[in-house]
């Protein structure tokens, strides 16, 4: 993931602010405080270790270190670090999540289209079987 080393920040809400309403941006935006009400954002939402965001997040990317409580739409990618928490339902073309995350809710994954196919070899379409010895024994 970017987690926010490859993209240019545009607006921090730092760590000793609380926001509530509805936050909108078209550039890379990185939450430290506190939201309540809605996030939107055109390009990677970064959400830190110290966060406590209370919304409906709408966004391109999702980066989330810190605590969500709502739904999260990540167009593209939605990552939750070992620290990261979200309660609430996510949907996402492609999910992250770190050993040690925190998600409680439902996952809607709407990533695969008729444009991006699974590779025939890479699908489940074949059923696995599995082997067994029958009558053996061990001593």
């Amino acid at each position: 993931m970017r987690n926010g080393k490859d993209e240019h920040v545009g607006t921090i809400i730092g760590p000793d602010v609380t926001f509530e309403g509805n936050l909108i941006s078209k550039e890379c935006l990185r939450i430290e405080g506190s939201i309540r009400g809605r996030v939107e954002c055109e390009s990677l939402l970064i959400i830190s270790t110290t966060a406590k965001v209370e919304a409906e997040v709408i966004c391109e990317d999702v980066y989330v270190a810190g605590e969500v409580r709502g739904n999260v739409l990540g167009k593209n990618l939605v990552e939750v670090t070992q620290q990261g928490r979200i309660i609430g339902n996510i949907t996402t073309a492609n999910l992250v999540m770190e050993p040690g995350a925190i998600f409680e809710g439902k996952c809607n994954m709407n990533g695969r289209s008729d444009e991006h196919p699974v590779p025939r070899h890479l699908s489940l379409a074949a059923p696995i079987t599995t082997s067994t010895h029958a009558g053996s024994t061990a001593h």
